[in-house]
């Protein structure tokens, strides 16, 4: 996050004022003895200004607030139900400036109104009829035409945006309940910077949960859940002022666009029988180069590897499916531009330990 450019500038005219009043001393006899005798005082005040200015300017930036950094008791403080949420006032004090994810080239930044599906600023949860029988239920609040607005978001994605100098930001996400994701602010910044979990991570969101506990993965799904995001200012731990909603919906891994689908089956390309050894494999945009690699993953998206991670832009990943599958439980077949007769190879999968438990329900 950067400093408030108001600080600066103020630590600028410090400055200027300072070293004039130096200049003065020294040009002129009519001054008081006092700053005749004293001029180090001066010369500490210039150089605490442009040492504070230099810091301020060119520090590095600060990671964003993850959710796993809120402490118990900052929790507690900024926890609050979604229609509680939903009656604090929209205002431009606080304000979502950008959503980004990915990594390198690929990385993708997406802009409210442009790329975001930005909700009426009067749009509410309360008005929308979302609550019904002490549960929230976007699929009611929201019309099918909303729906086929969301904006497609991956499991884990960095919300930016700026804020009142001295206020905290507190960044939620509201499926089914308002789960708090991060709690940023450092007075006097006025740019904050927050990780936000939509949904659960891997495939989990697109498989039938039945299905699932009996030992069977079924799709039922080609995205996971709607999900409202919206960042709340907070002074003196009060919420003063809200965002208006961005409405997203899950889908993909680590990128919306990801193939996890074989083109040949239409089902998951899994390691095994066993959901709970399975590893699944799935094409997504090459973290360092234009084009693609083939990933595999436990199917809550830990334990995530780079099958065919490569220093040159060539493809990787399903071609037409029918060649791609899993050789054992280790080894994957691949369709491959680097193969020498340009069709398939087989990479191994490299991953220890073993996942028991998934990302944080969402």
């Amino acid at each position: 996050m950067r400093t408030e450019r108001g600080v600066r500038r103020s630590l600028l005219a410090a400055l200027v004022l300072t070293v004039t009043s130096i200049v003065v001393n020294y040009s002129t006899s009519q001054v008081p003895a006092f700053l005749a005798g004293n001029l180090w005082i001066a010369w500490t005040l210039t150089v605490l200004c442009v040492v504070g200015y230099l810091v301020l300017e060119f520090r590095p930036a600060v990671d964003p607030a993850e959710l796993g950094q809120v402490s118990p008791r900052v929790r507690r403080r900024h926890l609050r139900p979604a229609l509680e949420l939903d009656a604090i006032p929209v205002a431009s004090n606080v304000r979502i400036s950008a959503v980004e994810y990915g990594e390198g080239p690929q990385k993708r930044v997406l802009v409210p109104g442009r790329d975001l599906c930005v909700l009426p600023a009067d749009w509410s949860l309360a008005a929308a009829g979302a609550a019904n029988a002490g549960r929230l239920d976007l699929h009611t609040a929201l019309t099918g035409t909303d729906l086929a607005r969301a904006t497609p978001l991956p499991h884990r994605f960095v919300v930016r945006g700026t804020c009142r100098a001295a206020a905290t930001v507190v960044l939620h996400i509201i499926t089914d309940l308002a789960y708090l994701q991060a709690v940023s602010g450092r007075p006097p910044q006025r740019r904050f910077a927050a990780v936000g979990l939509l949904d659960r991570g891997g495939i989990l969101p697109y498989v039938d949960g039945v299905a699932l506990h009996s030992g069977h993965v079924e799709v039922a799904r080609s995205t996971g859940t709607p999900g409202l995001v919206v960042a709340v200012e907070c002074v003196g731990g009060r919420p003063v002022s809200r965002t208006p909603y961005l409405l997203v919906v899950r889908a993909g891994i680590r990128y919306p666009e990801d193939v996890w689908l074989s083109p040949a089956t239409g089902r998951p390309l899994l390691s095994g029988p066993d959901p709970e050894r399975a590893r699944v494999a799935f094409e997504s945009p090459q973290p360092n180069g234009l084009a693609t690699d083939m990933f595999a993953c436990d199917l809550d998206g830990r334990r995530m590897n780079n099958l065919t991670r490569k220093s040159v832009d060539s493809y990787d990943g399903f071609g037409d499916g029918t060649q791609v599958t899993w050789v054992d439980q280790t080894h994957l077949r691949v369709f491959s531009e680097l193969a020498p007769d340009q069709s398939t190879r087989i990479v191994q999968d490299r991953v220890e330990g073993r996942s028991r438990h998934g990302d944080e329900v969402r």
